[in-house]
């Protein structure tokens, strides 16, 4: 087996997954197999191209791998597939390629990239986490928050509630746009839940606006932005 590493948040411990070893075991598992490099495999005599974040396996291989029975990999196959929408599975006679989505995300070798890129970046401004280091020092209130992914602070509570109203992937989703915003910005707020709240908040009011209020809006963003003052 190749030699590699895996991202784990600490908010595993606080997910559904972890309640239930079976299905826990068999994501990880998955994040495990599946290859962080484009490569070729050999199955019979059929050669198979793997993309980045796939892997090849059959039931009988994979139940061994996992101990569980052939039913039980079906059903948890299916629940990660169609349910959680975490991976897309392709199944012929003789194995099975199994996808799994946004793999980067989980990726250590996409980190350390990003990670060079963002050490680059101090050369010319403070680095986003050492100025949001600095900020959560004057804030009491992001004492009891956890961190999401490099930048986002949200309490136990504010995390329920964001899942509450948007779902998992919802919620995903628009902490890594705060995420990335505060990366790439350099960007300080008091409240990040209240931040993704109003964002949200203005997105939904852009989508009732007429193509004609959308573009005015655009160009006065644009013009705040260049004149400094966003």
């Amino acid at each position: 087996m190749e030699d590699g590493f895996l991202k784990l948040s600490r908010t595993l411990l606080y997910h559904r997954y972890f309640q239930d070893a079976e299905k826990l075991r068999f994501w990880i598992w998955c994040l495990l197999k599946a290859t962080h490099t484009k490569h070729k495999v050999i199955i019979g005599n059929e050669t198979i191209e793997l993309e980045i974040g796939q892997f090849v396996t059959g039931r009988k291989k994979a139940c061994e791998e996992l101990h569980i029975s052939e039913q039980a990999f079906r059903t948890l196959l299916n629940f990660f597939s169609e349910r959680e929408q975490k991976l897309t599975s392709k199944t012929t006679s003789k194995y099975t390629i199994v996808t799994i989505k946004e793999y980067s995300i989980y990726n250590l070798e996409n980190y350390k990239t990003n990670q060079r890129i963002n050490q680059q970046l101090t050369s010319v401004q403070p680095a986003p986490n050492q100025q949001l280091t600095t900020y959560n020092k004057d804030n009491k209130d992001n004492k009891e928050k956890k961190l999401y992914m490099e930048c986002v602070y949200l309490s136990d509570e504010e995390y329920e509630k964001l899942l509450s109203q948007y779902k998992e992937a919802g919620t995903k989703q628009r902490i890594e746009n705060l995420n990335l915003y505060i990366m790439s910005k350099g960007k300080k707020y008091k409240s990040h839940y209240h931040t993704i709240l109003s964002w949200d908040r203005k997105n939904n009011k852009q989508a009732t606006q007429s193509p004609a209020d959308k573009t005015l809006q655009n160009l006065k963003e644009m013009e705040a932005e260049i004149n400094g003052k966003l």
